[in-house]
């Protein structure tokens, strides 16, 4: 399988900024995305931090959970690689959510990439409904299926790769443990 490149997840996230800002504009509503001047052209503008806590974690049972209580969410990118005790023959499915995907949310990005001990999953996900996703307090997004007789010993979301946005434009302050 095709590795995600970073470029293709930050692809994803500025089309999800870009769609988020068109709406609200639509609808007369101040501007939300704050672009800053880069002191070089070559430079990508940056999406303001919202000061809301949230956190991202891989469940007992390898579900991939975020916790934003509170938050209307628009998007998710994630990079995630989970260290094994032992190597896998085959690359684990990834199942989406399916109360997401019926809420009208897309994930054009589902991917896996397995080496040796490391598995690596690359996930985005975008809600583009006008009023967002609106999350009491943690949504399921994935689940990965290992084998019984495997088991992770380390995980780490990647905090370059890993982003999730707000439905007003803002990047949420997320801890990844």
């Amino acid at each position: 399988m095709k590795q995600i490149t970073a470029p293709a997840i930050v692809a994803v996230l500025a089309l999800l900024a870009t769609f988020s800002l068109s709406l609200l504009t639509i609808k007369k509503l101040r501007p939300i995305l704050s672009l800053t001047p880069s002191s070089s052209p070559s430079q990508a503008s940056t999406l303001p931090k919202s000061s809301s806590p949230g956190r991202l974690y891989l469940s007992d049972q390898n579900e991939i959970i975020l916790e934003a209580p509170g938050t209307i969410l628009s998007g998710v990118a994630l990079r995630l690689t989970i260290e094994l005790d032992s190597a896998l023959k085959t690359t684990p499915p990834i199942e989406i959510n399916k109360a997401l995907v019926d809420a009208g949310w897309n994930f054009p990005i589902k991917d896996a990439v397995l080496e040796s001990n490391r598995l690596t999953i690359d996930l985005a996900a975008l809600d583009i409904s006008p009023e967002g996703y609106p999350i009491e307090n943690e949504i399921t997004l994935a689940a990965i299926n290992l084998v019984d007789s495997t088991h992770m010993t380390n995980y780490t979301f990647s905090s370059d790769l890993t982003k999730v946005i707000a439905k007003n434009g803002q990047e949420l302050s997320i801890s990844h443990q």
